[in-house]
């Protein structure tokens, strides 16, 4: 259905220009210069004091320091490549010291600086002007005594991000740490199996060294020449110390930058990845892949993840309480979740320099519960099936077990999976639905056991708010939540009454439950001034979200073979712009104000095939909209049924 990609509340870094990522990294000051001494002690083990330059290194040195360089840096890594050839002798004298037997593997410095490097999820490319790739002992000997440039240059082979151990960028005199901050976050990004990555930046004066993991991107002091950081730095590129004994990258002959394989241990249990995606971001760093077991050729739904330790509550334990004694249908199920180990047993955390720091651990869950993304539903029928049946999952995961997903986006919203293992869970031992609202399949048979078209994924950013948890910190809390489409302010205007056979379908299925909710918002009494609110994740949030996936699917979603536009409609692009904006209104005042209002304003947004949706998104609007402040006196659940009345009409 869908013709465009969603911005609807990313769960990552969308893709961006290397100067938009540069930006980004200043604004959101996600870089930060921590001190030379603390950098070393945290992050280089291996340092163990000044040493010095061997008398070949120190030539190199002064060249560097004193050599012409101003204005063209590039010297430094073609024609002689002072900066190439000493960094790559140190790589010589560090493996030289190693007692590893059997090892023919070294580190390799060479210039990137003539060969693009895709990124295959954002599709943008960067040139790093140093790579640090893993190369024989034969290719690093001849680097260290050749002095023709072309032997320097990428590839020795295929290079590609996947491929690289650390990234350099070279100036003279300007600053280079955010256009190296955007590298080594593309490092991190498709190195899954990797918790930390390393980088350095050079000028004539000093280096700087980079670290990235799931919590910052820190930068040295600027060292002035001295050899110890330096040794101690390529040192500890040749250490394993940051890997993930979880995941590992497979090699074949015909792999490509597209088509990344892994290997990923959960348990005692092997599997092997088919369709990894990596999900870059300042606040939260995850990876999600499609598994096959490879004893079994079972398909799974596989999550690596980094856990802020300022969460209050954890995913695992979320789906366990939402699944205790009887199964909820329509939410996810997981077979196993936990702390990921390292070799000694371990957990593997994020260093941190201070108490103030944000500190994280990493877990990782499996679910054999495997749904199709909403862009491959084929007709409106099912989608709104699909919308009804979230709405239901939403509000009986609060009835059973009073727990908020507070992270709906249509890529949590799935259509469900088609496996008897599945349809066994919901037909099974499942959560009474006789009070609870009842899926859209019951509105035939009310005797029918409970068939979702919907799965309901990531509780990552769920919250329990049972009533001894209700704490507003507990609600307001948002670290890692992307940025919610919510107002401030209440219109309260009253709920829409359902008539002729929606309103008998609804009364056979909810009896007096529909006559409660109407009534009770009908005898509301209306405040004359609007009240003062402190904003906190409520239930009506949940499908305030669910609304605006609606309406952005219905926006974006054509008939088959319809003829491409040359230029969007004015209504439609101002509604594109503010949805990625995050603002839902007019592109022309950006603000949350001027949403679509009128009937014919959401007409103009749609495809004309689906303009018969525009009375429904209108009437939900008229509800949905004034209701995104509190009103602490009705039910709960109240948005929830204004929205399931005309989505039950439609279905």
């Amino acid at each position: 259905m869908p013709s465009s990609s969603s911005p609807i509340k990313p769960s990552g870094a969308q893709p961006q220009t290397a100067s938009q990522a540069r930006t980004d990294l200043h604004n959101f000051r996600a870089m930060n210069q921590v001190s030379a001494e603390d950098f070393l002690q945290s992050y280089i083990t291996g340092y163990t004091g000044e040493e010095d330059w061997a008398p070949e290194q120190q030539q190199l040195v002064d060249v560097i320091r004193t050599g012409s360089f101003t204005g063209n840096e590039r010297l430094l890594y073609t024609e002689s490549v002072p900066l190439l050839r000493l960094l790559n002798m140190i790589s010589v004298q560090v493996l030289s010291s190693r007692s590893v037997p059997n090892d023919n593997s070294a580190v390799v410095f060479c210039t990137c600086h003539n060969v693009s490097l895709a990124n295959p999820h954002t599709k943008y490319t960067l040139s790093p002007d140093v790579v640090v790739l893993r190369e024989t002992f034969c290719t690093l000997e001849r680097l260290t005594t050749s002095l023709d440039p072309l032997d320097f240059q990428c590839p020795f082979r295929s290079v590609e991000w996947s491929t690289l151990v650390a990234v350099g960028e070279v100036k003279v005199d300007q600053d280079a740490h955010l256009q190296q901050g955007n590298y080594i976050q593309n490092l991190l990004h498709l190195h899954p199996e990797q918790n930390t990555v390393l980088g350095f930046s050079t000028c004539s004066t000093g280096y700087r060294l980079f670290y990235h993991d799931a919590s910052v991107i820190h930068y040295s002091e600027l060292f002035p020449w001295t050899p110890g950081p330096l040794h101690a730095f390529v040192r500890q590129l040749y250490c394993d110390q940051f890997h993930n004994p979880t995941i590992g990258r497979i090699y074949t002959n015909e792999d490509e930058e597209m088509g990344l394989t892994w290997l990923i241990r959960v348990g005692e249990e092997t599997f092997v990845s088919e369709s990894g995606v990596p999900s870059p971001g300042f606040g939260q760093r995850r990876f999600t892949s499609i598994v096959v077991d490879v004893t079994q050729s079972l398909m799974w739904f596989f999550k690596d993840f980094w856990r802020d330790e300022r969460w209050c509550f954890f995913e695992g334990l979320l789906y366990d309480k939402a699944h205790m004694d009887s199964h909820l249908p329509g939410l996810m199920t997981v077979r196993f979740h936990g702390y990921v180990l390292d070799a000694h047993g371990k957990r593997l955390e994020t260093m941190v320099l201070s108490p103030a720091l944000s500190h994280r651990v990493k877990m990782h869950l499996i679910s054999g519960d495997v749904g199709q993304p909403l862009v491959q539903i084929q007709s409106l029928y099912q989608f709104l099936c699909v919308m009804y049946d979230a709405c239901v999952v939403q509000q009986n995961l609060y009835h059973k077990c009073k727990i908020l997903h507070r992270d709906i986006s249509d890529t949590n919203i799935m259509v469900s999976p088609t496996n008897q293992g599945f349809k066994a869970h919901c037909s099974g031992k499942y959560y009474d639905q006789f009070s609870a609202r009842r899926f859209g399949n019951c509105f035939l048979d009310g005797n029918a056991k409970p068939e979702p078209t919907c799965l309901i994924i990531d509780l990552g950013n769920g919250s329990d708010v049972d009533p001894d948890r209700r704490d507003p910190e507990f609600l307001a809390e948002r670290t890692g939540k992307p940025l919610p489409f919510d107002m401030p302010l209440s219109y309260f205007v009253a709920m829409s009454k359902l008539e002729g056979r929606a309103l008998e379908l609804c009364q056979s299925i909810n009896g007096i439950e529909y006559q409660k909710f109407t009534e009770m918002v009908q005898k509301t009494e209306l405040p004359d001034q609007r009240p003062t609110i402190v904003h906190t994740h409520r239930l009506f949030h949940n499908v305030e979200s669910t609304f605006w996936v609606m309406a952005w699917t219905l926006a974006c979603s054509v008939p088959q073979n319809y003829l491409v536009e040359k230029e969007w409609p004015v209504a439609f692009a101002d509604f594109v712009y503010a949805m990625e904006k995050h603002r839902p209104g007019s592109a022309k005042y950006e603000t949350c104000l001027n949403t679509p209002r009128e009937l014919e304003e959401w007409r103009n947004i749609l495809h004309p095939s689906l303009s018969s949706m525009a009375p429904m998104l209108h009437q939900m609007y008229l509800y949905v909209s004034p209701e995104w402040g509190y009103r602490c006196e009705l039910d709960p659940e109240h948005v929830h049924e204004a929205i399931v009345k005309p989505l039950g009409h439609r279905t």
